[in-house]
């Protein structure tokens, strides 16, 4: 079936890219329970998945192999056929109709005995065990997390890990929406697909421990659950043996001999657990027996945490700074002893700790103390105090139920620490640092760095630096070996109403540029680990969404767009006296805007306004930008690229489109991605071209490849638990996907095998190296510069909505009207003008025979709409007090005419003026002109052909000509139309007379009238 799905997904002649996960950096445990040390190796969660690392503490903590373990359940159905139509359906009915059983599959083994490449072993419920992996049962792993319509409330998390004492099973618990426990193999041959699932908890696992001799696990769910189990583990079945209620806070699970101690926020207890007594396969699970501790005037404490100390005995560590002794006696009917323990002398601990652990080898008892480092004591240095002599903790009481007024927050710097070997420590810091330390030489080498806390994003830079920067400042980049260095510290500046935030950074040289939350700028240069700002200003009066930084010619060029709806560009020239300086500001867009690339002298834009500007430099007579062309989307953009000549921009429609920046920008086509199973459409978040291919992650966490050409699916990849913020690609053809968890993945790009099971890859450490920070002001204003310019005719482009008319498209008060809004107010416009010609021409017969006036003559090059006004010399700009108009004079839909100074080049004011010739032309052919009309026409033209042949003395005889010709014309027009006027001026007056004759013929009243006594 493999052979069948690679022809199937095979499209073109080129292998099919596979991503493969090469290393893992940074870790997203957050609590002692996602952490785990067995002998030599260590397990903790990223993202999505579990690393298990074999670690060497002979050379400085060296990771000697590392193998990745995922999570996500479609790491076990995708791409494959889930249908009764396949083939082996057909065999299975086949072999039905028969009467005959069906073949049975080869089961292939590892080292330890668990299977490898069929279906996991799935429990479902307490019902009692179940060999096979069946979607219609209920509680089995039938999540289709591929969709992203039912990604809602189908969210689950890895909340805590376990390794067997044998090494040879990882356990993996989740919490969220139906969590499981995956049961892995850690044989070298094993693959990274769990052997069993287990569906028993409702709401999550809070913790996982196994037995000492592995053959029992015991798994404990969080608060809302409430339950605990113990399972007997076995290579073909999985069975529930206890179960038992537990609804209280639990801070830790110890399985010391047939005894399991939950410790937690006033609660101690102990479970019996016997082996002999359910050796026997029972209908139901037994009930777990278990007995509370007596806690005496220890009632409202916080017990956080506890180490062996011999078969028999449990130091436990209170959240008030006291260390207690649990005796575990083998009687079950006597209560427990719970004992204070004395520091020497003193009975208070001269130091705060938070977790502790005893090494059995020295005979001592480490203590992690707030500072993040360790304190030491001998056993013989403790002892034992009477339950009955010892005081209550501080924390006081004042209700009936002894509930304390105020509980005090728990902090752990150290979040877990555990023996390692003989002469180590390894300790979990709040940081998200793995740590191992050195017991004889109290040094530490950081086995798994964390990226940075708070994580902000990446950026890929101008410089070709990966930088991972945090909100709070800090930025480290990744250099060779895929180790991370600390370049800068920013202390960024506040107002103390609203927090601030690093939101945007560039590279270029040795300067760093940084744009924050508030909309500050700021560049620094960076010398030998400190850094100096050379420049500051606020550039936006809101948050800065990318800044990049590019060259033009010998200038310079640092844009930025921010949610304010400006696009800002600042300027240097390449001489080291020039400073920083705002070039112009353009206020196109009426939305957020997203994203900014520069590419072949033009800077691409685009907005949540569903649009995309382009904007090209210009440098004669003085560096400017012009608008080159804006471009209607069909829904809100979500990312933007350049590859090669196309502009890829996905959308929140779940599709792609794609227009081609080498000619006219036409829409080339529209992509739309599905997953393999539910064939549902994917909403691309990131995406990133590698040779014929393109990878995506969607908001399912999935990384996805697919061929760029014609969209077909090629390959899946799962890792990440969180949204993934970037994908970069390196100079090695590594891809590099970060998550919003703090976890980098860096794929290798097979391009042998679509499924490859291999998961094993090496790592490295990274060390941190600090700088200098200081802390910045706040600049006081926002600087604009918007500068006059009018548009640039473009040709229009091909939307799918229709062709659009290039001649209505010129006149058209907006870019984004559609082509048959277009069509009617070109057709109302000719109506209008149609209308007003006939009523101009029976104005004519009426009109008294004055001079007509000559229009005003204009030359055919001033409207020349490829040009810009030449801008007037720079001046500085104050940043504190800029001029900020509310309506800026930055207009791109009302043309203005440009001055004859503008035409530079002879070659296009000859083409225009022949395009207006020729329009001349064809009106004159298809519509026939009078002679009046033809007169001032013919004038025009005998001026425009003097200057061509004679020059300007021509031109003075003509016009002489022309004022001697109107003269006579005047009197022609007065002779030839006096005797008219006057025969119409008689006509209207005896009219007037008749009318007043009639309308008094006839006497209505004593004031009547005769018409003789008129005279």
């Amino acid at each position: 079936m493999v052979e069948i799905e690679r022809n199937r997904h095979s499209i073109s002649n080129l292998p099919p890219p596979s991503l493969k996960i090469s290393q893992v950096i940074g870790t997203s445990a957050k609590s002692s329970n996602q952490f785990a040390v067995c002998d030599n190796l260590i397990a903790y969660t990223a993202s999505g998945g579990v690393v298990v690392s074999h670690i060497s503490p002979d050379d400085n903590g060296s990771t000697i192999s590392q193998r990745f373990f995922c999570a996500n359940a479609n790491i076990l159905t995708d791409y494959k056929s889930s249908h009764a139509s396949s083939a082996n359906a057909y065999l299975n009915m086949a072999f039905a109709d028969l009467n005959i059983g069906s073949p049975k599959e080869t089961i292939i083994r590892d080292k330890y005995g668990y299977t490898i490449g069929n279906d996991p072993m799935v429990y479902n419920g307490s019902s009692g065990s179940y060999t096979g992996n069946d979607s219609g049962k209920v509680g089995s792993d039938d999540i289709d997390l591929s969709s992203p319509s039912k990604l809602k409330e189908r969210v689950r998390s890895i909340s805590c890990v376990a390794i067997s004492p044998n090494k040879k099973v990882l356990a993996v618990g989740e919490t969220g929406y139906q969590p499981r426990i995956l049961l892995f193999s850690l044989a070298p041959n094993s693959s990274n697909k769990p052997f069993a699932l287990i569906y028993e908890h409702s709401f999550g696992v809070r913790s996982l421990i196994f037995s000492p001799d592995s053959k029992y696990i015991c798994s404990l769910g969080t608060i809302n659950d409430g339950f605990i189990h113990i399972w007997k583990l076995q290579l073909n079945s999985i069975l529930l043996q206890s179960s038992n209620r537990c609804s209280t806070v639990i801070n830790q699970v110890v399985w010391h001999g047939d005894s399991i101690v939950t410790i937690g926020l006033r609660f101690i207890k102990v479970w019996r657990f016997q082996e002999e007594d359910i050796d026997n396969i029972v209908s139901k699970p037994n009930a777990l027996k278990g007995k509370n501790v007596i806690l005496g005037p220890y009632i409202n404490s916080n017990f956080i945490d506890c180490s062996i100390s011999n078969d028999d005995e449990l130091l436990i560590i209170t959240a008030d700074n006291q260390i207690l002794l649990l005796k575990l006696g083998e009687d079950q009917s006597l209560n427990f002893n719970l004992k204070l323990v004395n520091f020497g002398k003193k009975k208070t601990p001269p130091f705060e700790f938070s977790s502790i652990q005893i090494d059995y080898t020295g005979e001592k008892v480490w203590f992690g103390i707030d500072e993040r480092s360790f304190e030491t004591l001998s056993i013989n240095e403790l002892t034992m105090s009477s339950l009955s002599n010892i005081s209550s903790p501080t924390a006081k009481s004042n209700s009936r139920f002894g509930s304390p007024t105020k509980e005090r927050a728990v902090y752990k710097p150290i979040l877990k620490l555990a023996n390692f070997l003989h002469d180590h420590l390894i300790y979990l810091s709040d940081s998200e640092e793995i740590v191992l330390f050195d017991k004889s030489t109290n040094k530490e080498v950081v086995l798994v760095n964390s990226l940075v806390k708070n994580l902000g994003g990446i950026k890929n830079g101008y410089s070709k630096e990966l930088m991972i920067f945090s909100k709070d400042g800090e930025i480290k980049k990744l250099i060779d070996h895929n180790e991370l260095e600390t370049v800068l510290i920013f202390k960024l500046p506040s107002n103390g109403i609203i927090s601030n935030c690093l939101t945007a950074v560039e590279s270029f040289n040795n300067y760093i540029v940084l744009g924050d939350k508030y909309g500050n700028l700021n560049i620094a240069e960076v010398k030998d680990g400190s850094h100096t700002i050379i420049y500051k200003t606020k550039a936006h009066s809101s948050t800065i969404n990318e800044v990049i930084y590019f060259e033009v010619e010998n200038n310079q060029i640092i844009a930025s767009i921010s949610r304010d709806r400006m696009i800002q560009f600042f300027y240097k020239q390449n001489d080291e006296d020039n400073e920083w300086d705002l070039l112009q500001t353009i206020p196109i867009h009426n939305g957020n805007l997203i994203k900014l690339q520069y590419s072949n002298n033009r800077v691409y834009v685009c907005s949540s306004d569903r649009s995309v500007s382009i904007h090209r430099f210009e440098t004669s007579p003085n560096l400017q930008l012009v608008q080159e062309k804006i471009m209607t989307l069909k829904a809100s953009p979500t990312n933007m690229k350049l590859f090669e000549n196309d502009l890829i921009v996905s959308l929140n429609d779940r599709t792609l489109q794609i227009f081609d920046i080498s000619d006219s920008y036409d829409l080339k086509g529209n992509l739309k991605f599905t997953n393999g199973k539910s064939n549902e459409s994917l909403l691309v978040e990131n995406f990133i071209n590698y040779k014929n291919s393109i990878i995506v992650s969607s908001s399912d966490k999935s990384l996805r490849v697919f061929n760029y050409a014609t969209g077909k699916p090629i390959s899946v990849a799962w890792g990440h638990s969180d949204t993934i913020l970037s994908l970069e690609l390196t100079n090695n053809n590594e891809l590099i996907s970060i998550g919003n968890d703090g976890c980098l993945f860096i794929w290798t790009l097979n391009e042998t095998s679509v499924f490859d099971d291999s998961d094993r890859y090496p790592t490295s450490s990274a060390d941190d190296i600090e700088s200098k920070t200081e802390v910045e002001t706040l600049p006081a204003k926002v600087i604009r510069k918007i500068i006059p310019t009018s548009p640039v005719r473009t040709i229009p482009t091909k939307l799918d909505l229709g062709t659009r008319d290039i001649s209505s498209a010129e006149s058209s008060p907006t870019p984004r009207l559609t082509a048959a809004t277009l069509k009617r107010i070109s057709a109302k416009d000719s109506a209008k003008s149609e209308l007003g010609n006939s009523l101009r021409a029976e104005a004519v017969k009426y009109s008294s025979p004055v001079k007509p006036i000559p229009k005003p003559s204009t030359q055919i090059g001033t409207a020349s709409p490829k040009t810009m006004p030449v801008r007037s010399q720079r001046h500085s700009i104050d940043s504190s007090s800029p001029v900020r108009s509310l309506k800026p004079a930055y207009n791109y839909t009302s043309p203005t005419k440009a001055s004859p100074a503008t035409i530079s080049d002879p070659k296009i004011f000859v083409d225009k003026a022949l395009s207006h010739l020729n329009l001349i032309e064809s009106r004159i052919k298809q519509d026939r002109l009078s002679e009046e009309n033809k007169a001032p026409l013919i004038s025009k033209l005998k001026i425009i052909l003097a200057l061509l042949n004679d020059g300007e003395e021509s031109v003075l005889t003509l016009n002489k000509d022309k004022s001697r010709n109107d003269q006579f014309n005047e009197e022609e027009l007065l002779e030839k139309y006096s005797n008219k006027l006057l025969n119409i001026f008689e006509q209207k007056i005896n009219a007037t007379k008749s009318d007043n004759i009639s309308s008094t013929s006839t006497p209505s009243n004593e004031n009547s009238f005769d018409e003789n006594d008129v005279d």
